[in-house]
């Protein structure tokens, strides 16, 4: 009992206590020509703290070189909280193709967090990674290494679960994987005396979550108020291999009053825990319901993000009504062939109610998926292609396909698991090919072959 009390204590004198500078944030980068790269740092700082604000910071790029890259948007953008985030852009063009790690390093984190080296975070150095892959020939422009809409700062309450919803969006269409790790201050090296949110008061009602598929946090519940800070791993996988990866640093700013989050009802379409599959000439059309049962709260705010909205000629759309402590929202999207991809597509719903903007957010996610086989099969010139494929069942580590058609030029050939997981793709040069299974797992996988009116597939089981 006597060291619970004398955490309690620590913890409020560490709340109490000025912060400086470094809140959270995350480095993105695309590769824009051959070897070279563009990279963004994207800071969230504290925004009261302007001895400390930086117009430029020092981008690492992985290969022993280095630029000093100004703020790209003025003098930061003021967002809630005493927040403010900054954008650094930067290019660097890399001798040879290869993986690199590209980071930075700022002295000091803001002062006051409660999970790491307590009472001087100040002292701990913030820093950001995002190791990337530069290629070379026709893969260059499908080279992005994934981008986090929703801002790395939110606010819970004590005694309340906390949900957050990264949304990470791929513009390549690769497969993302996220996972919480320990914030770090350098190159291979954690925060020091970093404290576990769940050991903050440890108990059962205190349990924290992410969904490896569509990142949602989960902390149930927090436990006392202060300034916490958390890491989590984006990864991005392509034909089953990791190509990049980011890591994001984020802040949740915890505060003493409960608070009730909106209720967020999907009135049509599907459940947010099923992937649904549409097909290209499809509409989707899907109404929402929120409802604020907080009577303290001024104003409600709902909002949406997803990967569709932003970065496609037919973009979908998401439309509010707002009256006083309730809302109903509707998302439309009309499926075109500029959208067919493996990978689903999340929508995440967020609402929030605010009073002297603060509140608590609640999230939904909803999945979708889009079916080429679908797509290509209703398209007029649609034609099905035959092969043969042997040995099958695959029993010494390759496998070939003969195509049964004249004009193979614009096919190409994808080979997915039983998760639908794309390991292995390219384009076909010859009408019989090989393909080695040296090193899959025993179990079914698919052959798929596509061109742009024309597709087949088979299944394989490799022993």
């Amino acid at each position: 009992m006597k060291n619970l009390f004398t955490l309690t204590i620590l913890l409020v004198v560490i709340w109490q206590a000025n912060a400086t500078h470094n809140r959270s944030g995350e480095i993105i980068a695309k590769q824009i020509d051959e070897l070279t790269v563009q990279a963004s740092i994207i800071t969230y700082t504290k925004a009261s703290s302007i001895p400390a604000d930086r117009d430029t910071l020092i981008i690492r790029w992985g290969d022993g070189s280095s630029s000093i890259v100004a703020r790209a948007n003025g003098n930061g953008e003021y967002l809630e909280y005493d927040t403010k985030m900054n954008i650094y852009i930067g290019t660097h063009t890399y001798q040879s193709s290869g993986n690199y790690t590209i980071h930075m390093i700022d002295p000091n984190r803001n002062a006051g967090i409660i999970n790491v080296n307590p009472p001087n975070s100040d002292n701990v150095p913030f820093y950001l990674e995002t190791p990337f892959t530069v290629m070379t020939g026709n893969s260059i422009s499908n080279n992005h290494s994934p981008i986090l809409l929703q801002p790395a700062v939110d606010i819970a309450f004590v005694g309340v679960p906390f949900i957050h919803v990264p949304s990470a969006y791929d513009i390549d269409g690769d497969s993302l994987t996220y996972e919480l790790q320990t914030p770090m201050s350098d190159i291979g090296e954690m925060v020091p005396y970093f404290i576990p949110l769940t050991e903050v008061i440890p108990g059962p009602n205190n349990s924290i979550s992410i969904n490896s598929n569509t990142g949602e946090i989960i902390w149930d519940a927090p436990q006392i108020e202060g300034e916490y800070n958390i890491a989590i791993r984006v990864r991005s996988y392509r034909n089953g291999v990791e190509i990049e990866s980011v890591l994001r640093d984020m802040q949740i700013m915890v505060f003493p009053d409960e608070e009730l989050m909106p209720d967020i009802v999907q009135l049509n379409g599907p459940g947010n825990s099923n992937i649904v599959t549409v097909a290209v000439g499809d509409t989707v059309s899907i109404d929402f319901e929120i409802n604020e049962p907080d009577i303290d709260q001024q104003a409600l705010w709902v909002s949406s993000n997803s990967g569709l909205y932003d970065y496609f000629n037919s973009p979908a759309t998401f439309t509010t009504s707002i009256n006083g402590m309730s809302a109903t929202a509707n998302f439309q999207w009309i499926v075109k062939d500029e959208h067919v991809r493996q990978q689903p597509y999340l929508i995440v719903i967020r609402a929030k109610g605010v009073n002297a903007e603060f509140g608590l957010a609640n999230y939904l996610v909803v999945q979708y998926r889009t079916d080429f086989t679908a797509s290509l099969i209703s398209d007029p010139d649609f034609i099905p292609i035959n092969f043969l494929l042997s040995p099958n069942p695959v029993v010494n580590d390759f496998f070939q396909f003969s195509l049964n058609i004249d004009e193979i030029k614009g096919l190409q050939y994808r080979v997915s698991n039983a998760l639908g997981i794309s390991l292995s793709t390219a384009v076909i040069q010859h009408k019989t090919t090989k393909i080695t299974t040296k090193n899959f797992p025993s179990g079914w996988y698919t052959l798929t072959v596509i061109g742009e009116h024309a597709f087949g597939s088979r299944l394989f089981f490799v022993q």
